[in-house]
């Protein structure tokens, strides 16, 4: 079979989408995807996956230190003779006969590629001292080894005056109790992201994009004085 229309059958069973003609208005098109029973079979390790090497689409999915991303989640991409990136993942893509987010054999899979948004570092924002992240035009599709760990994305709130006049429900054990509390109201540019380099685990990547110069300290003497502070608040 031509390599073309193994792409579009591959295409329909990922849940792509085509242009086909709209059954209210006959001269205008819509965007739609297969149907239920075509896209069952692309949830299966059928005859016809097997021979079309057909993929589907995942939710989340393990990096290499264990993190555990989503759509829309940030990371970090790192691949050989080059420097680490900020990326965003859209898209999971992933065999039809994988059924693991951790692949076969408990390891990242060799199989498994993410569609992601690069991002660029760029300078510093106040009060937080931690760089803004600035949304490129190029997309990649990496493979699932090039994502090393996630990243913690915040919003800029200061500069947006964000306040705490949002509402959300107050669960315990997994269950609505009936109660609410204040949650941080985000306004302004939703877009507007800085990169958490405060985040302590993966720092051999993320103190790499820090604003401020990284300080060495003596562990002889700043344990004790960790230690005297700790008592003066008891």
């Amino acid at each position: 079979m031509h390599a073309a229309a193994l792409a579009r059958i591959r295409h329909l069973f990922a849940g792509g989408y085509f242009q086909a003609a709209s059954d209210e208005e006959p001269n205008e098109s819509e965007w739609v995807t297969a149907g239920a029973a075509v896209l069952a079979m692309g949830q299966n390790p059928s005859v016809i996956i097997l021979r079309t090497g057909a993929i589907k689409k995942g939710g989340e999915i393990c990096v290499e230190n264990l993190d555990v991303i989503g759509i829309e989640d940030f990371a970090i991409a790192c691949c050989p003779d080059a420097e680490p990136e900020v990326v965003q993942a859209l898209e999971i893509l992933y065999p039809a006969t994988f059924d693991s987010m951790f692949g076969g054999d408990g390891l990242v899979s060799e199989n498994v590629y993410v569609l992601v948004r690069n991002y660029t570092v760029g300078a510093a924002v106040r009060p937080y001292m931690m760089p803004r992240l600035l949304p490129q035009t190029n997309y990649k599709l990496r493979p699932l080894k090039e994502l090393v760990c996630s990243v913690n994305i915040q919003h800029n709130c200061a500069q947006h005056k964000c306040d705490l006049s949002g509402r959300r429900a107050v669960q315990l054990e997994r269950e609505d109790s009936g109660q609410t509390e204040q949650e941080v109201k985000h306004l302004g540019l939703l877009h507007d992201r800085i990169l958490n380099t405060a985040k302590l685990r993966d720092a051999r990547y993320i103190q790499r994009f820090a604003c401020l110069p990284l300080q060495q300290y003596d562990p002889l003497v700043i344990v004790p004085l960790a230690v005297d502070r700790e008592i003066d608040t008891l």
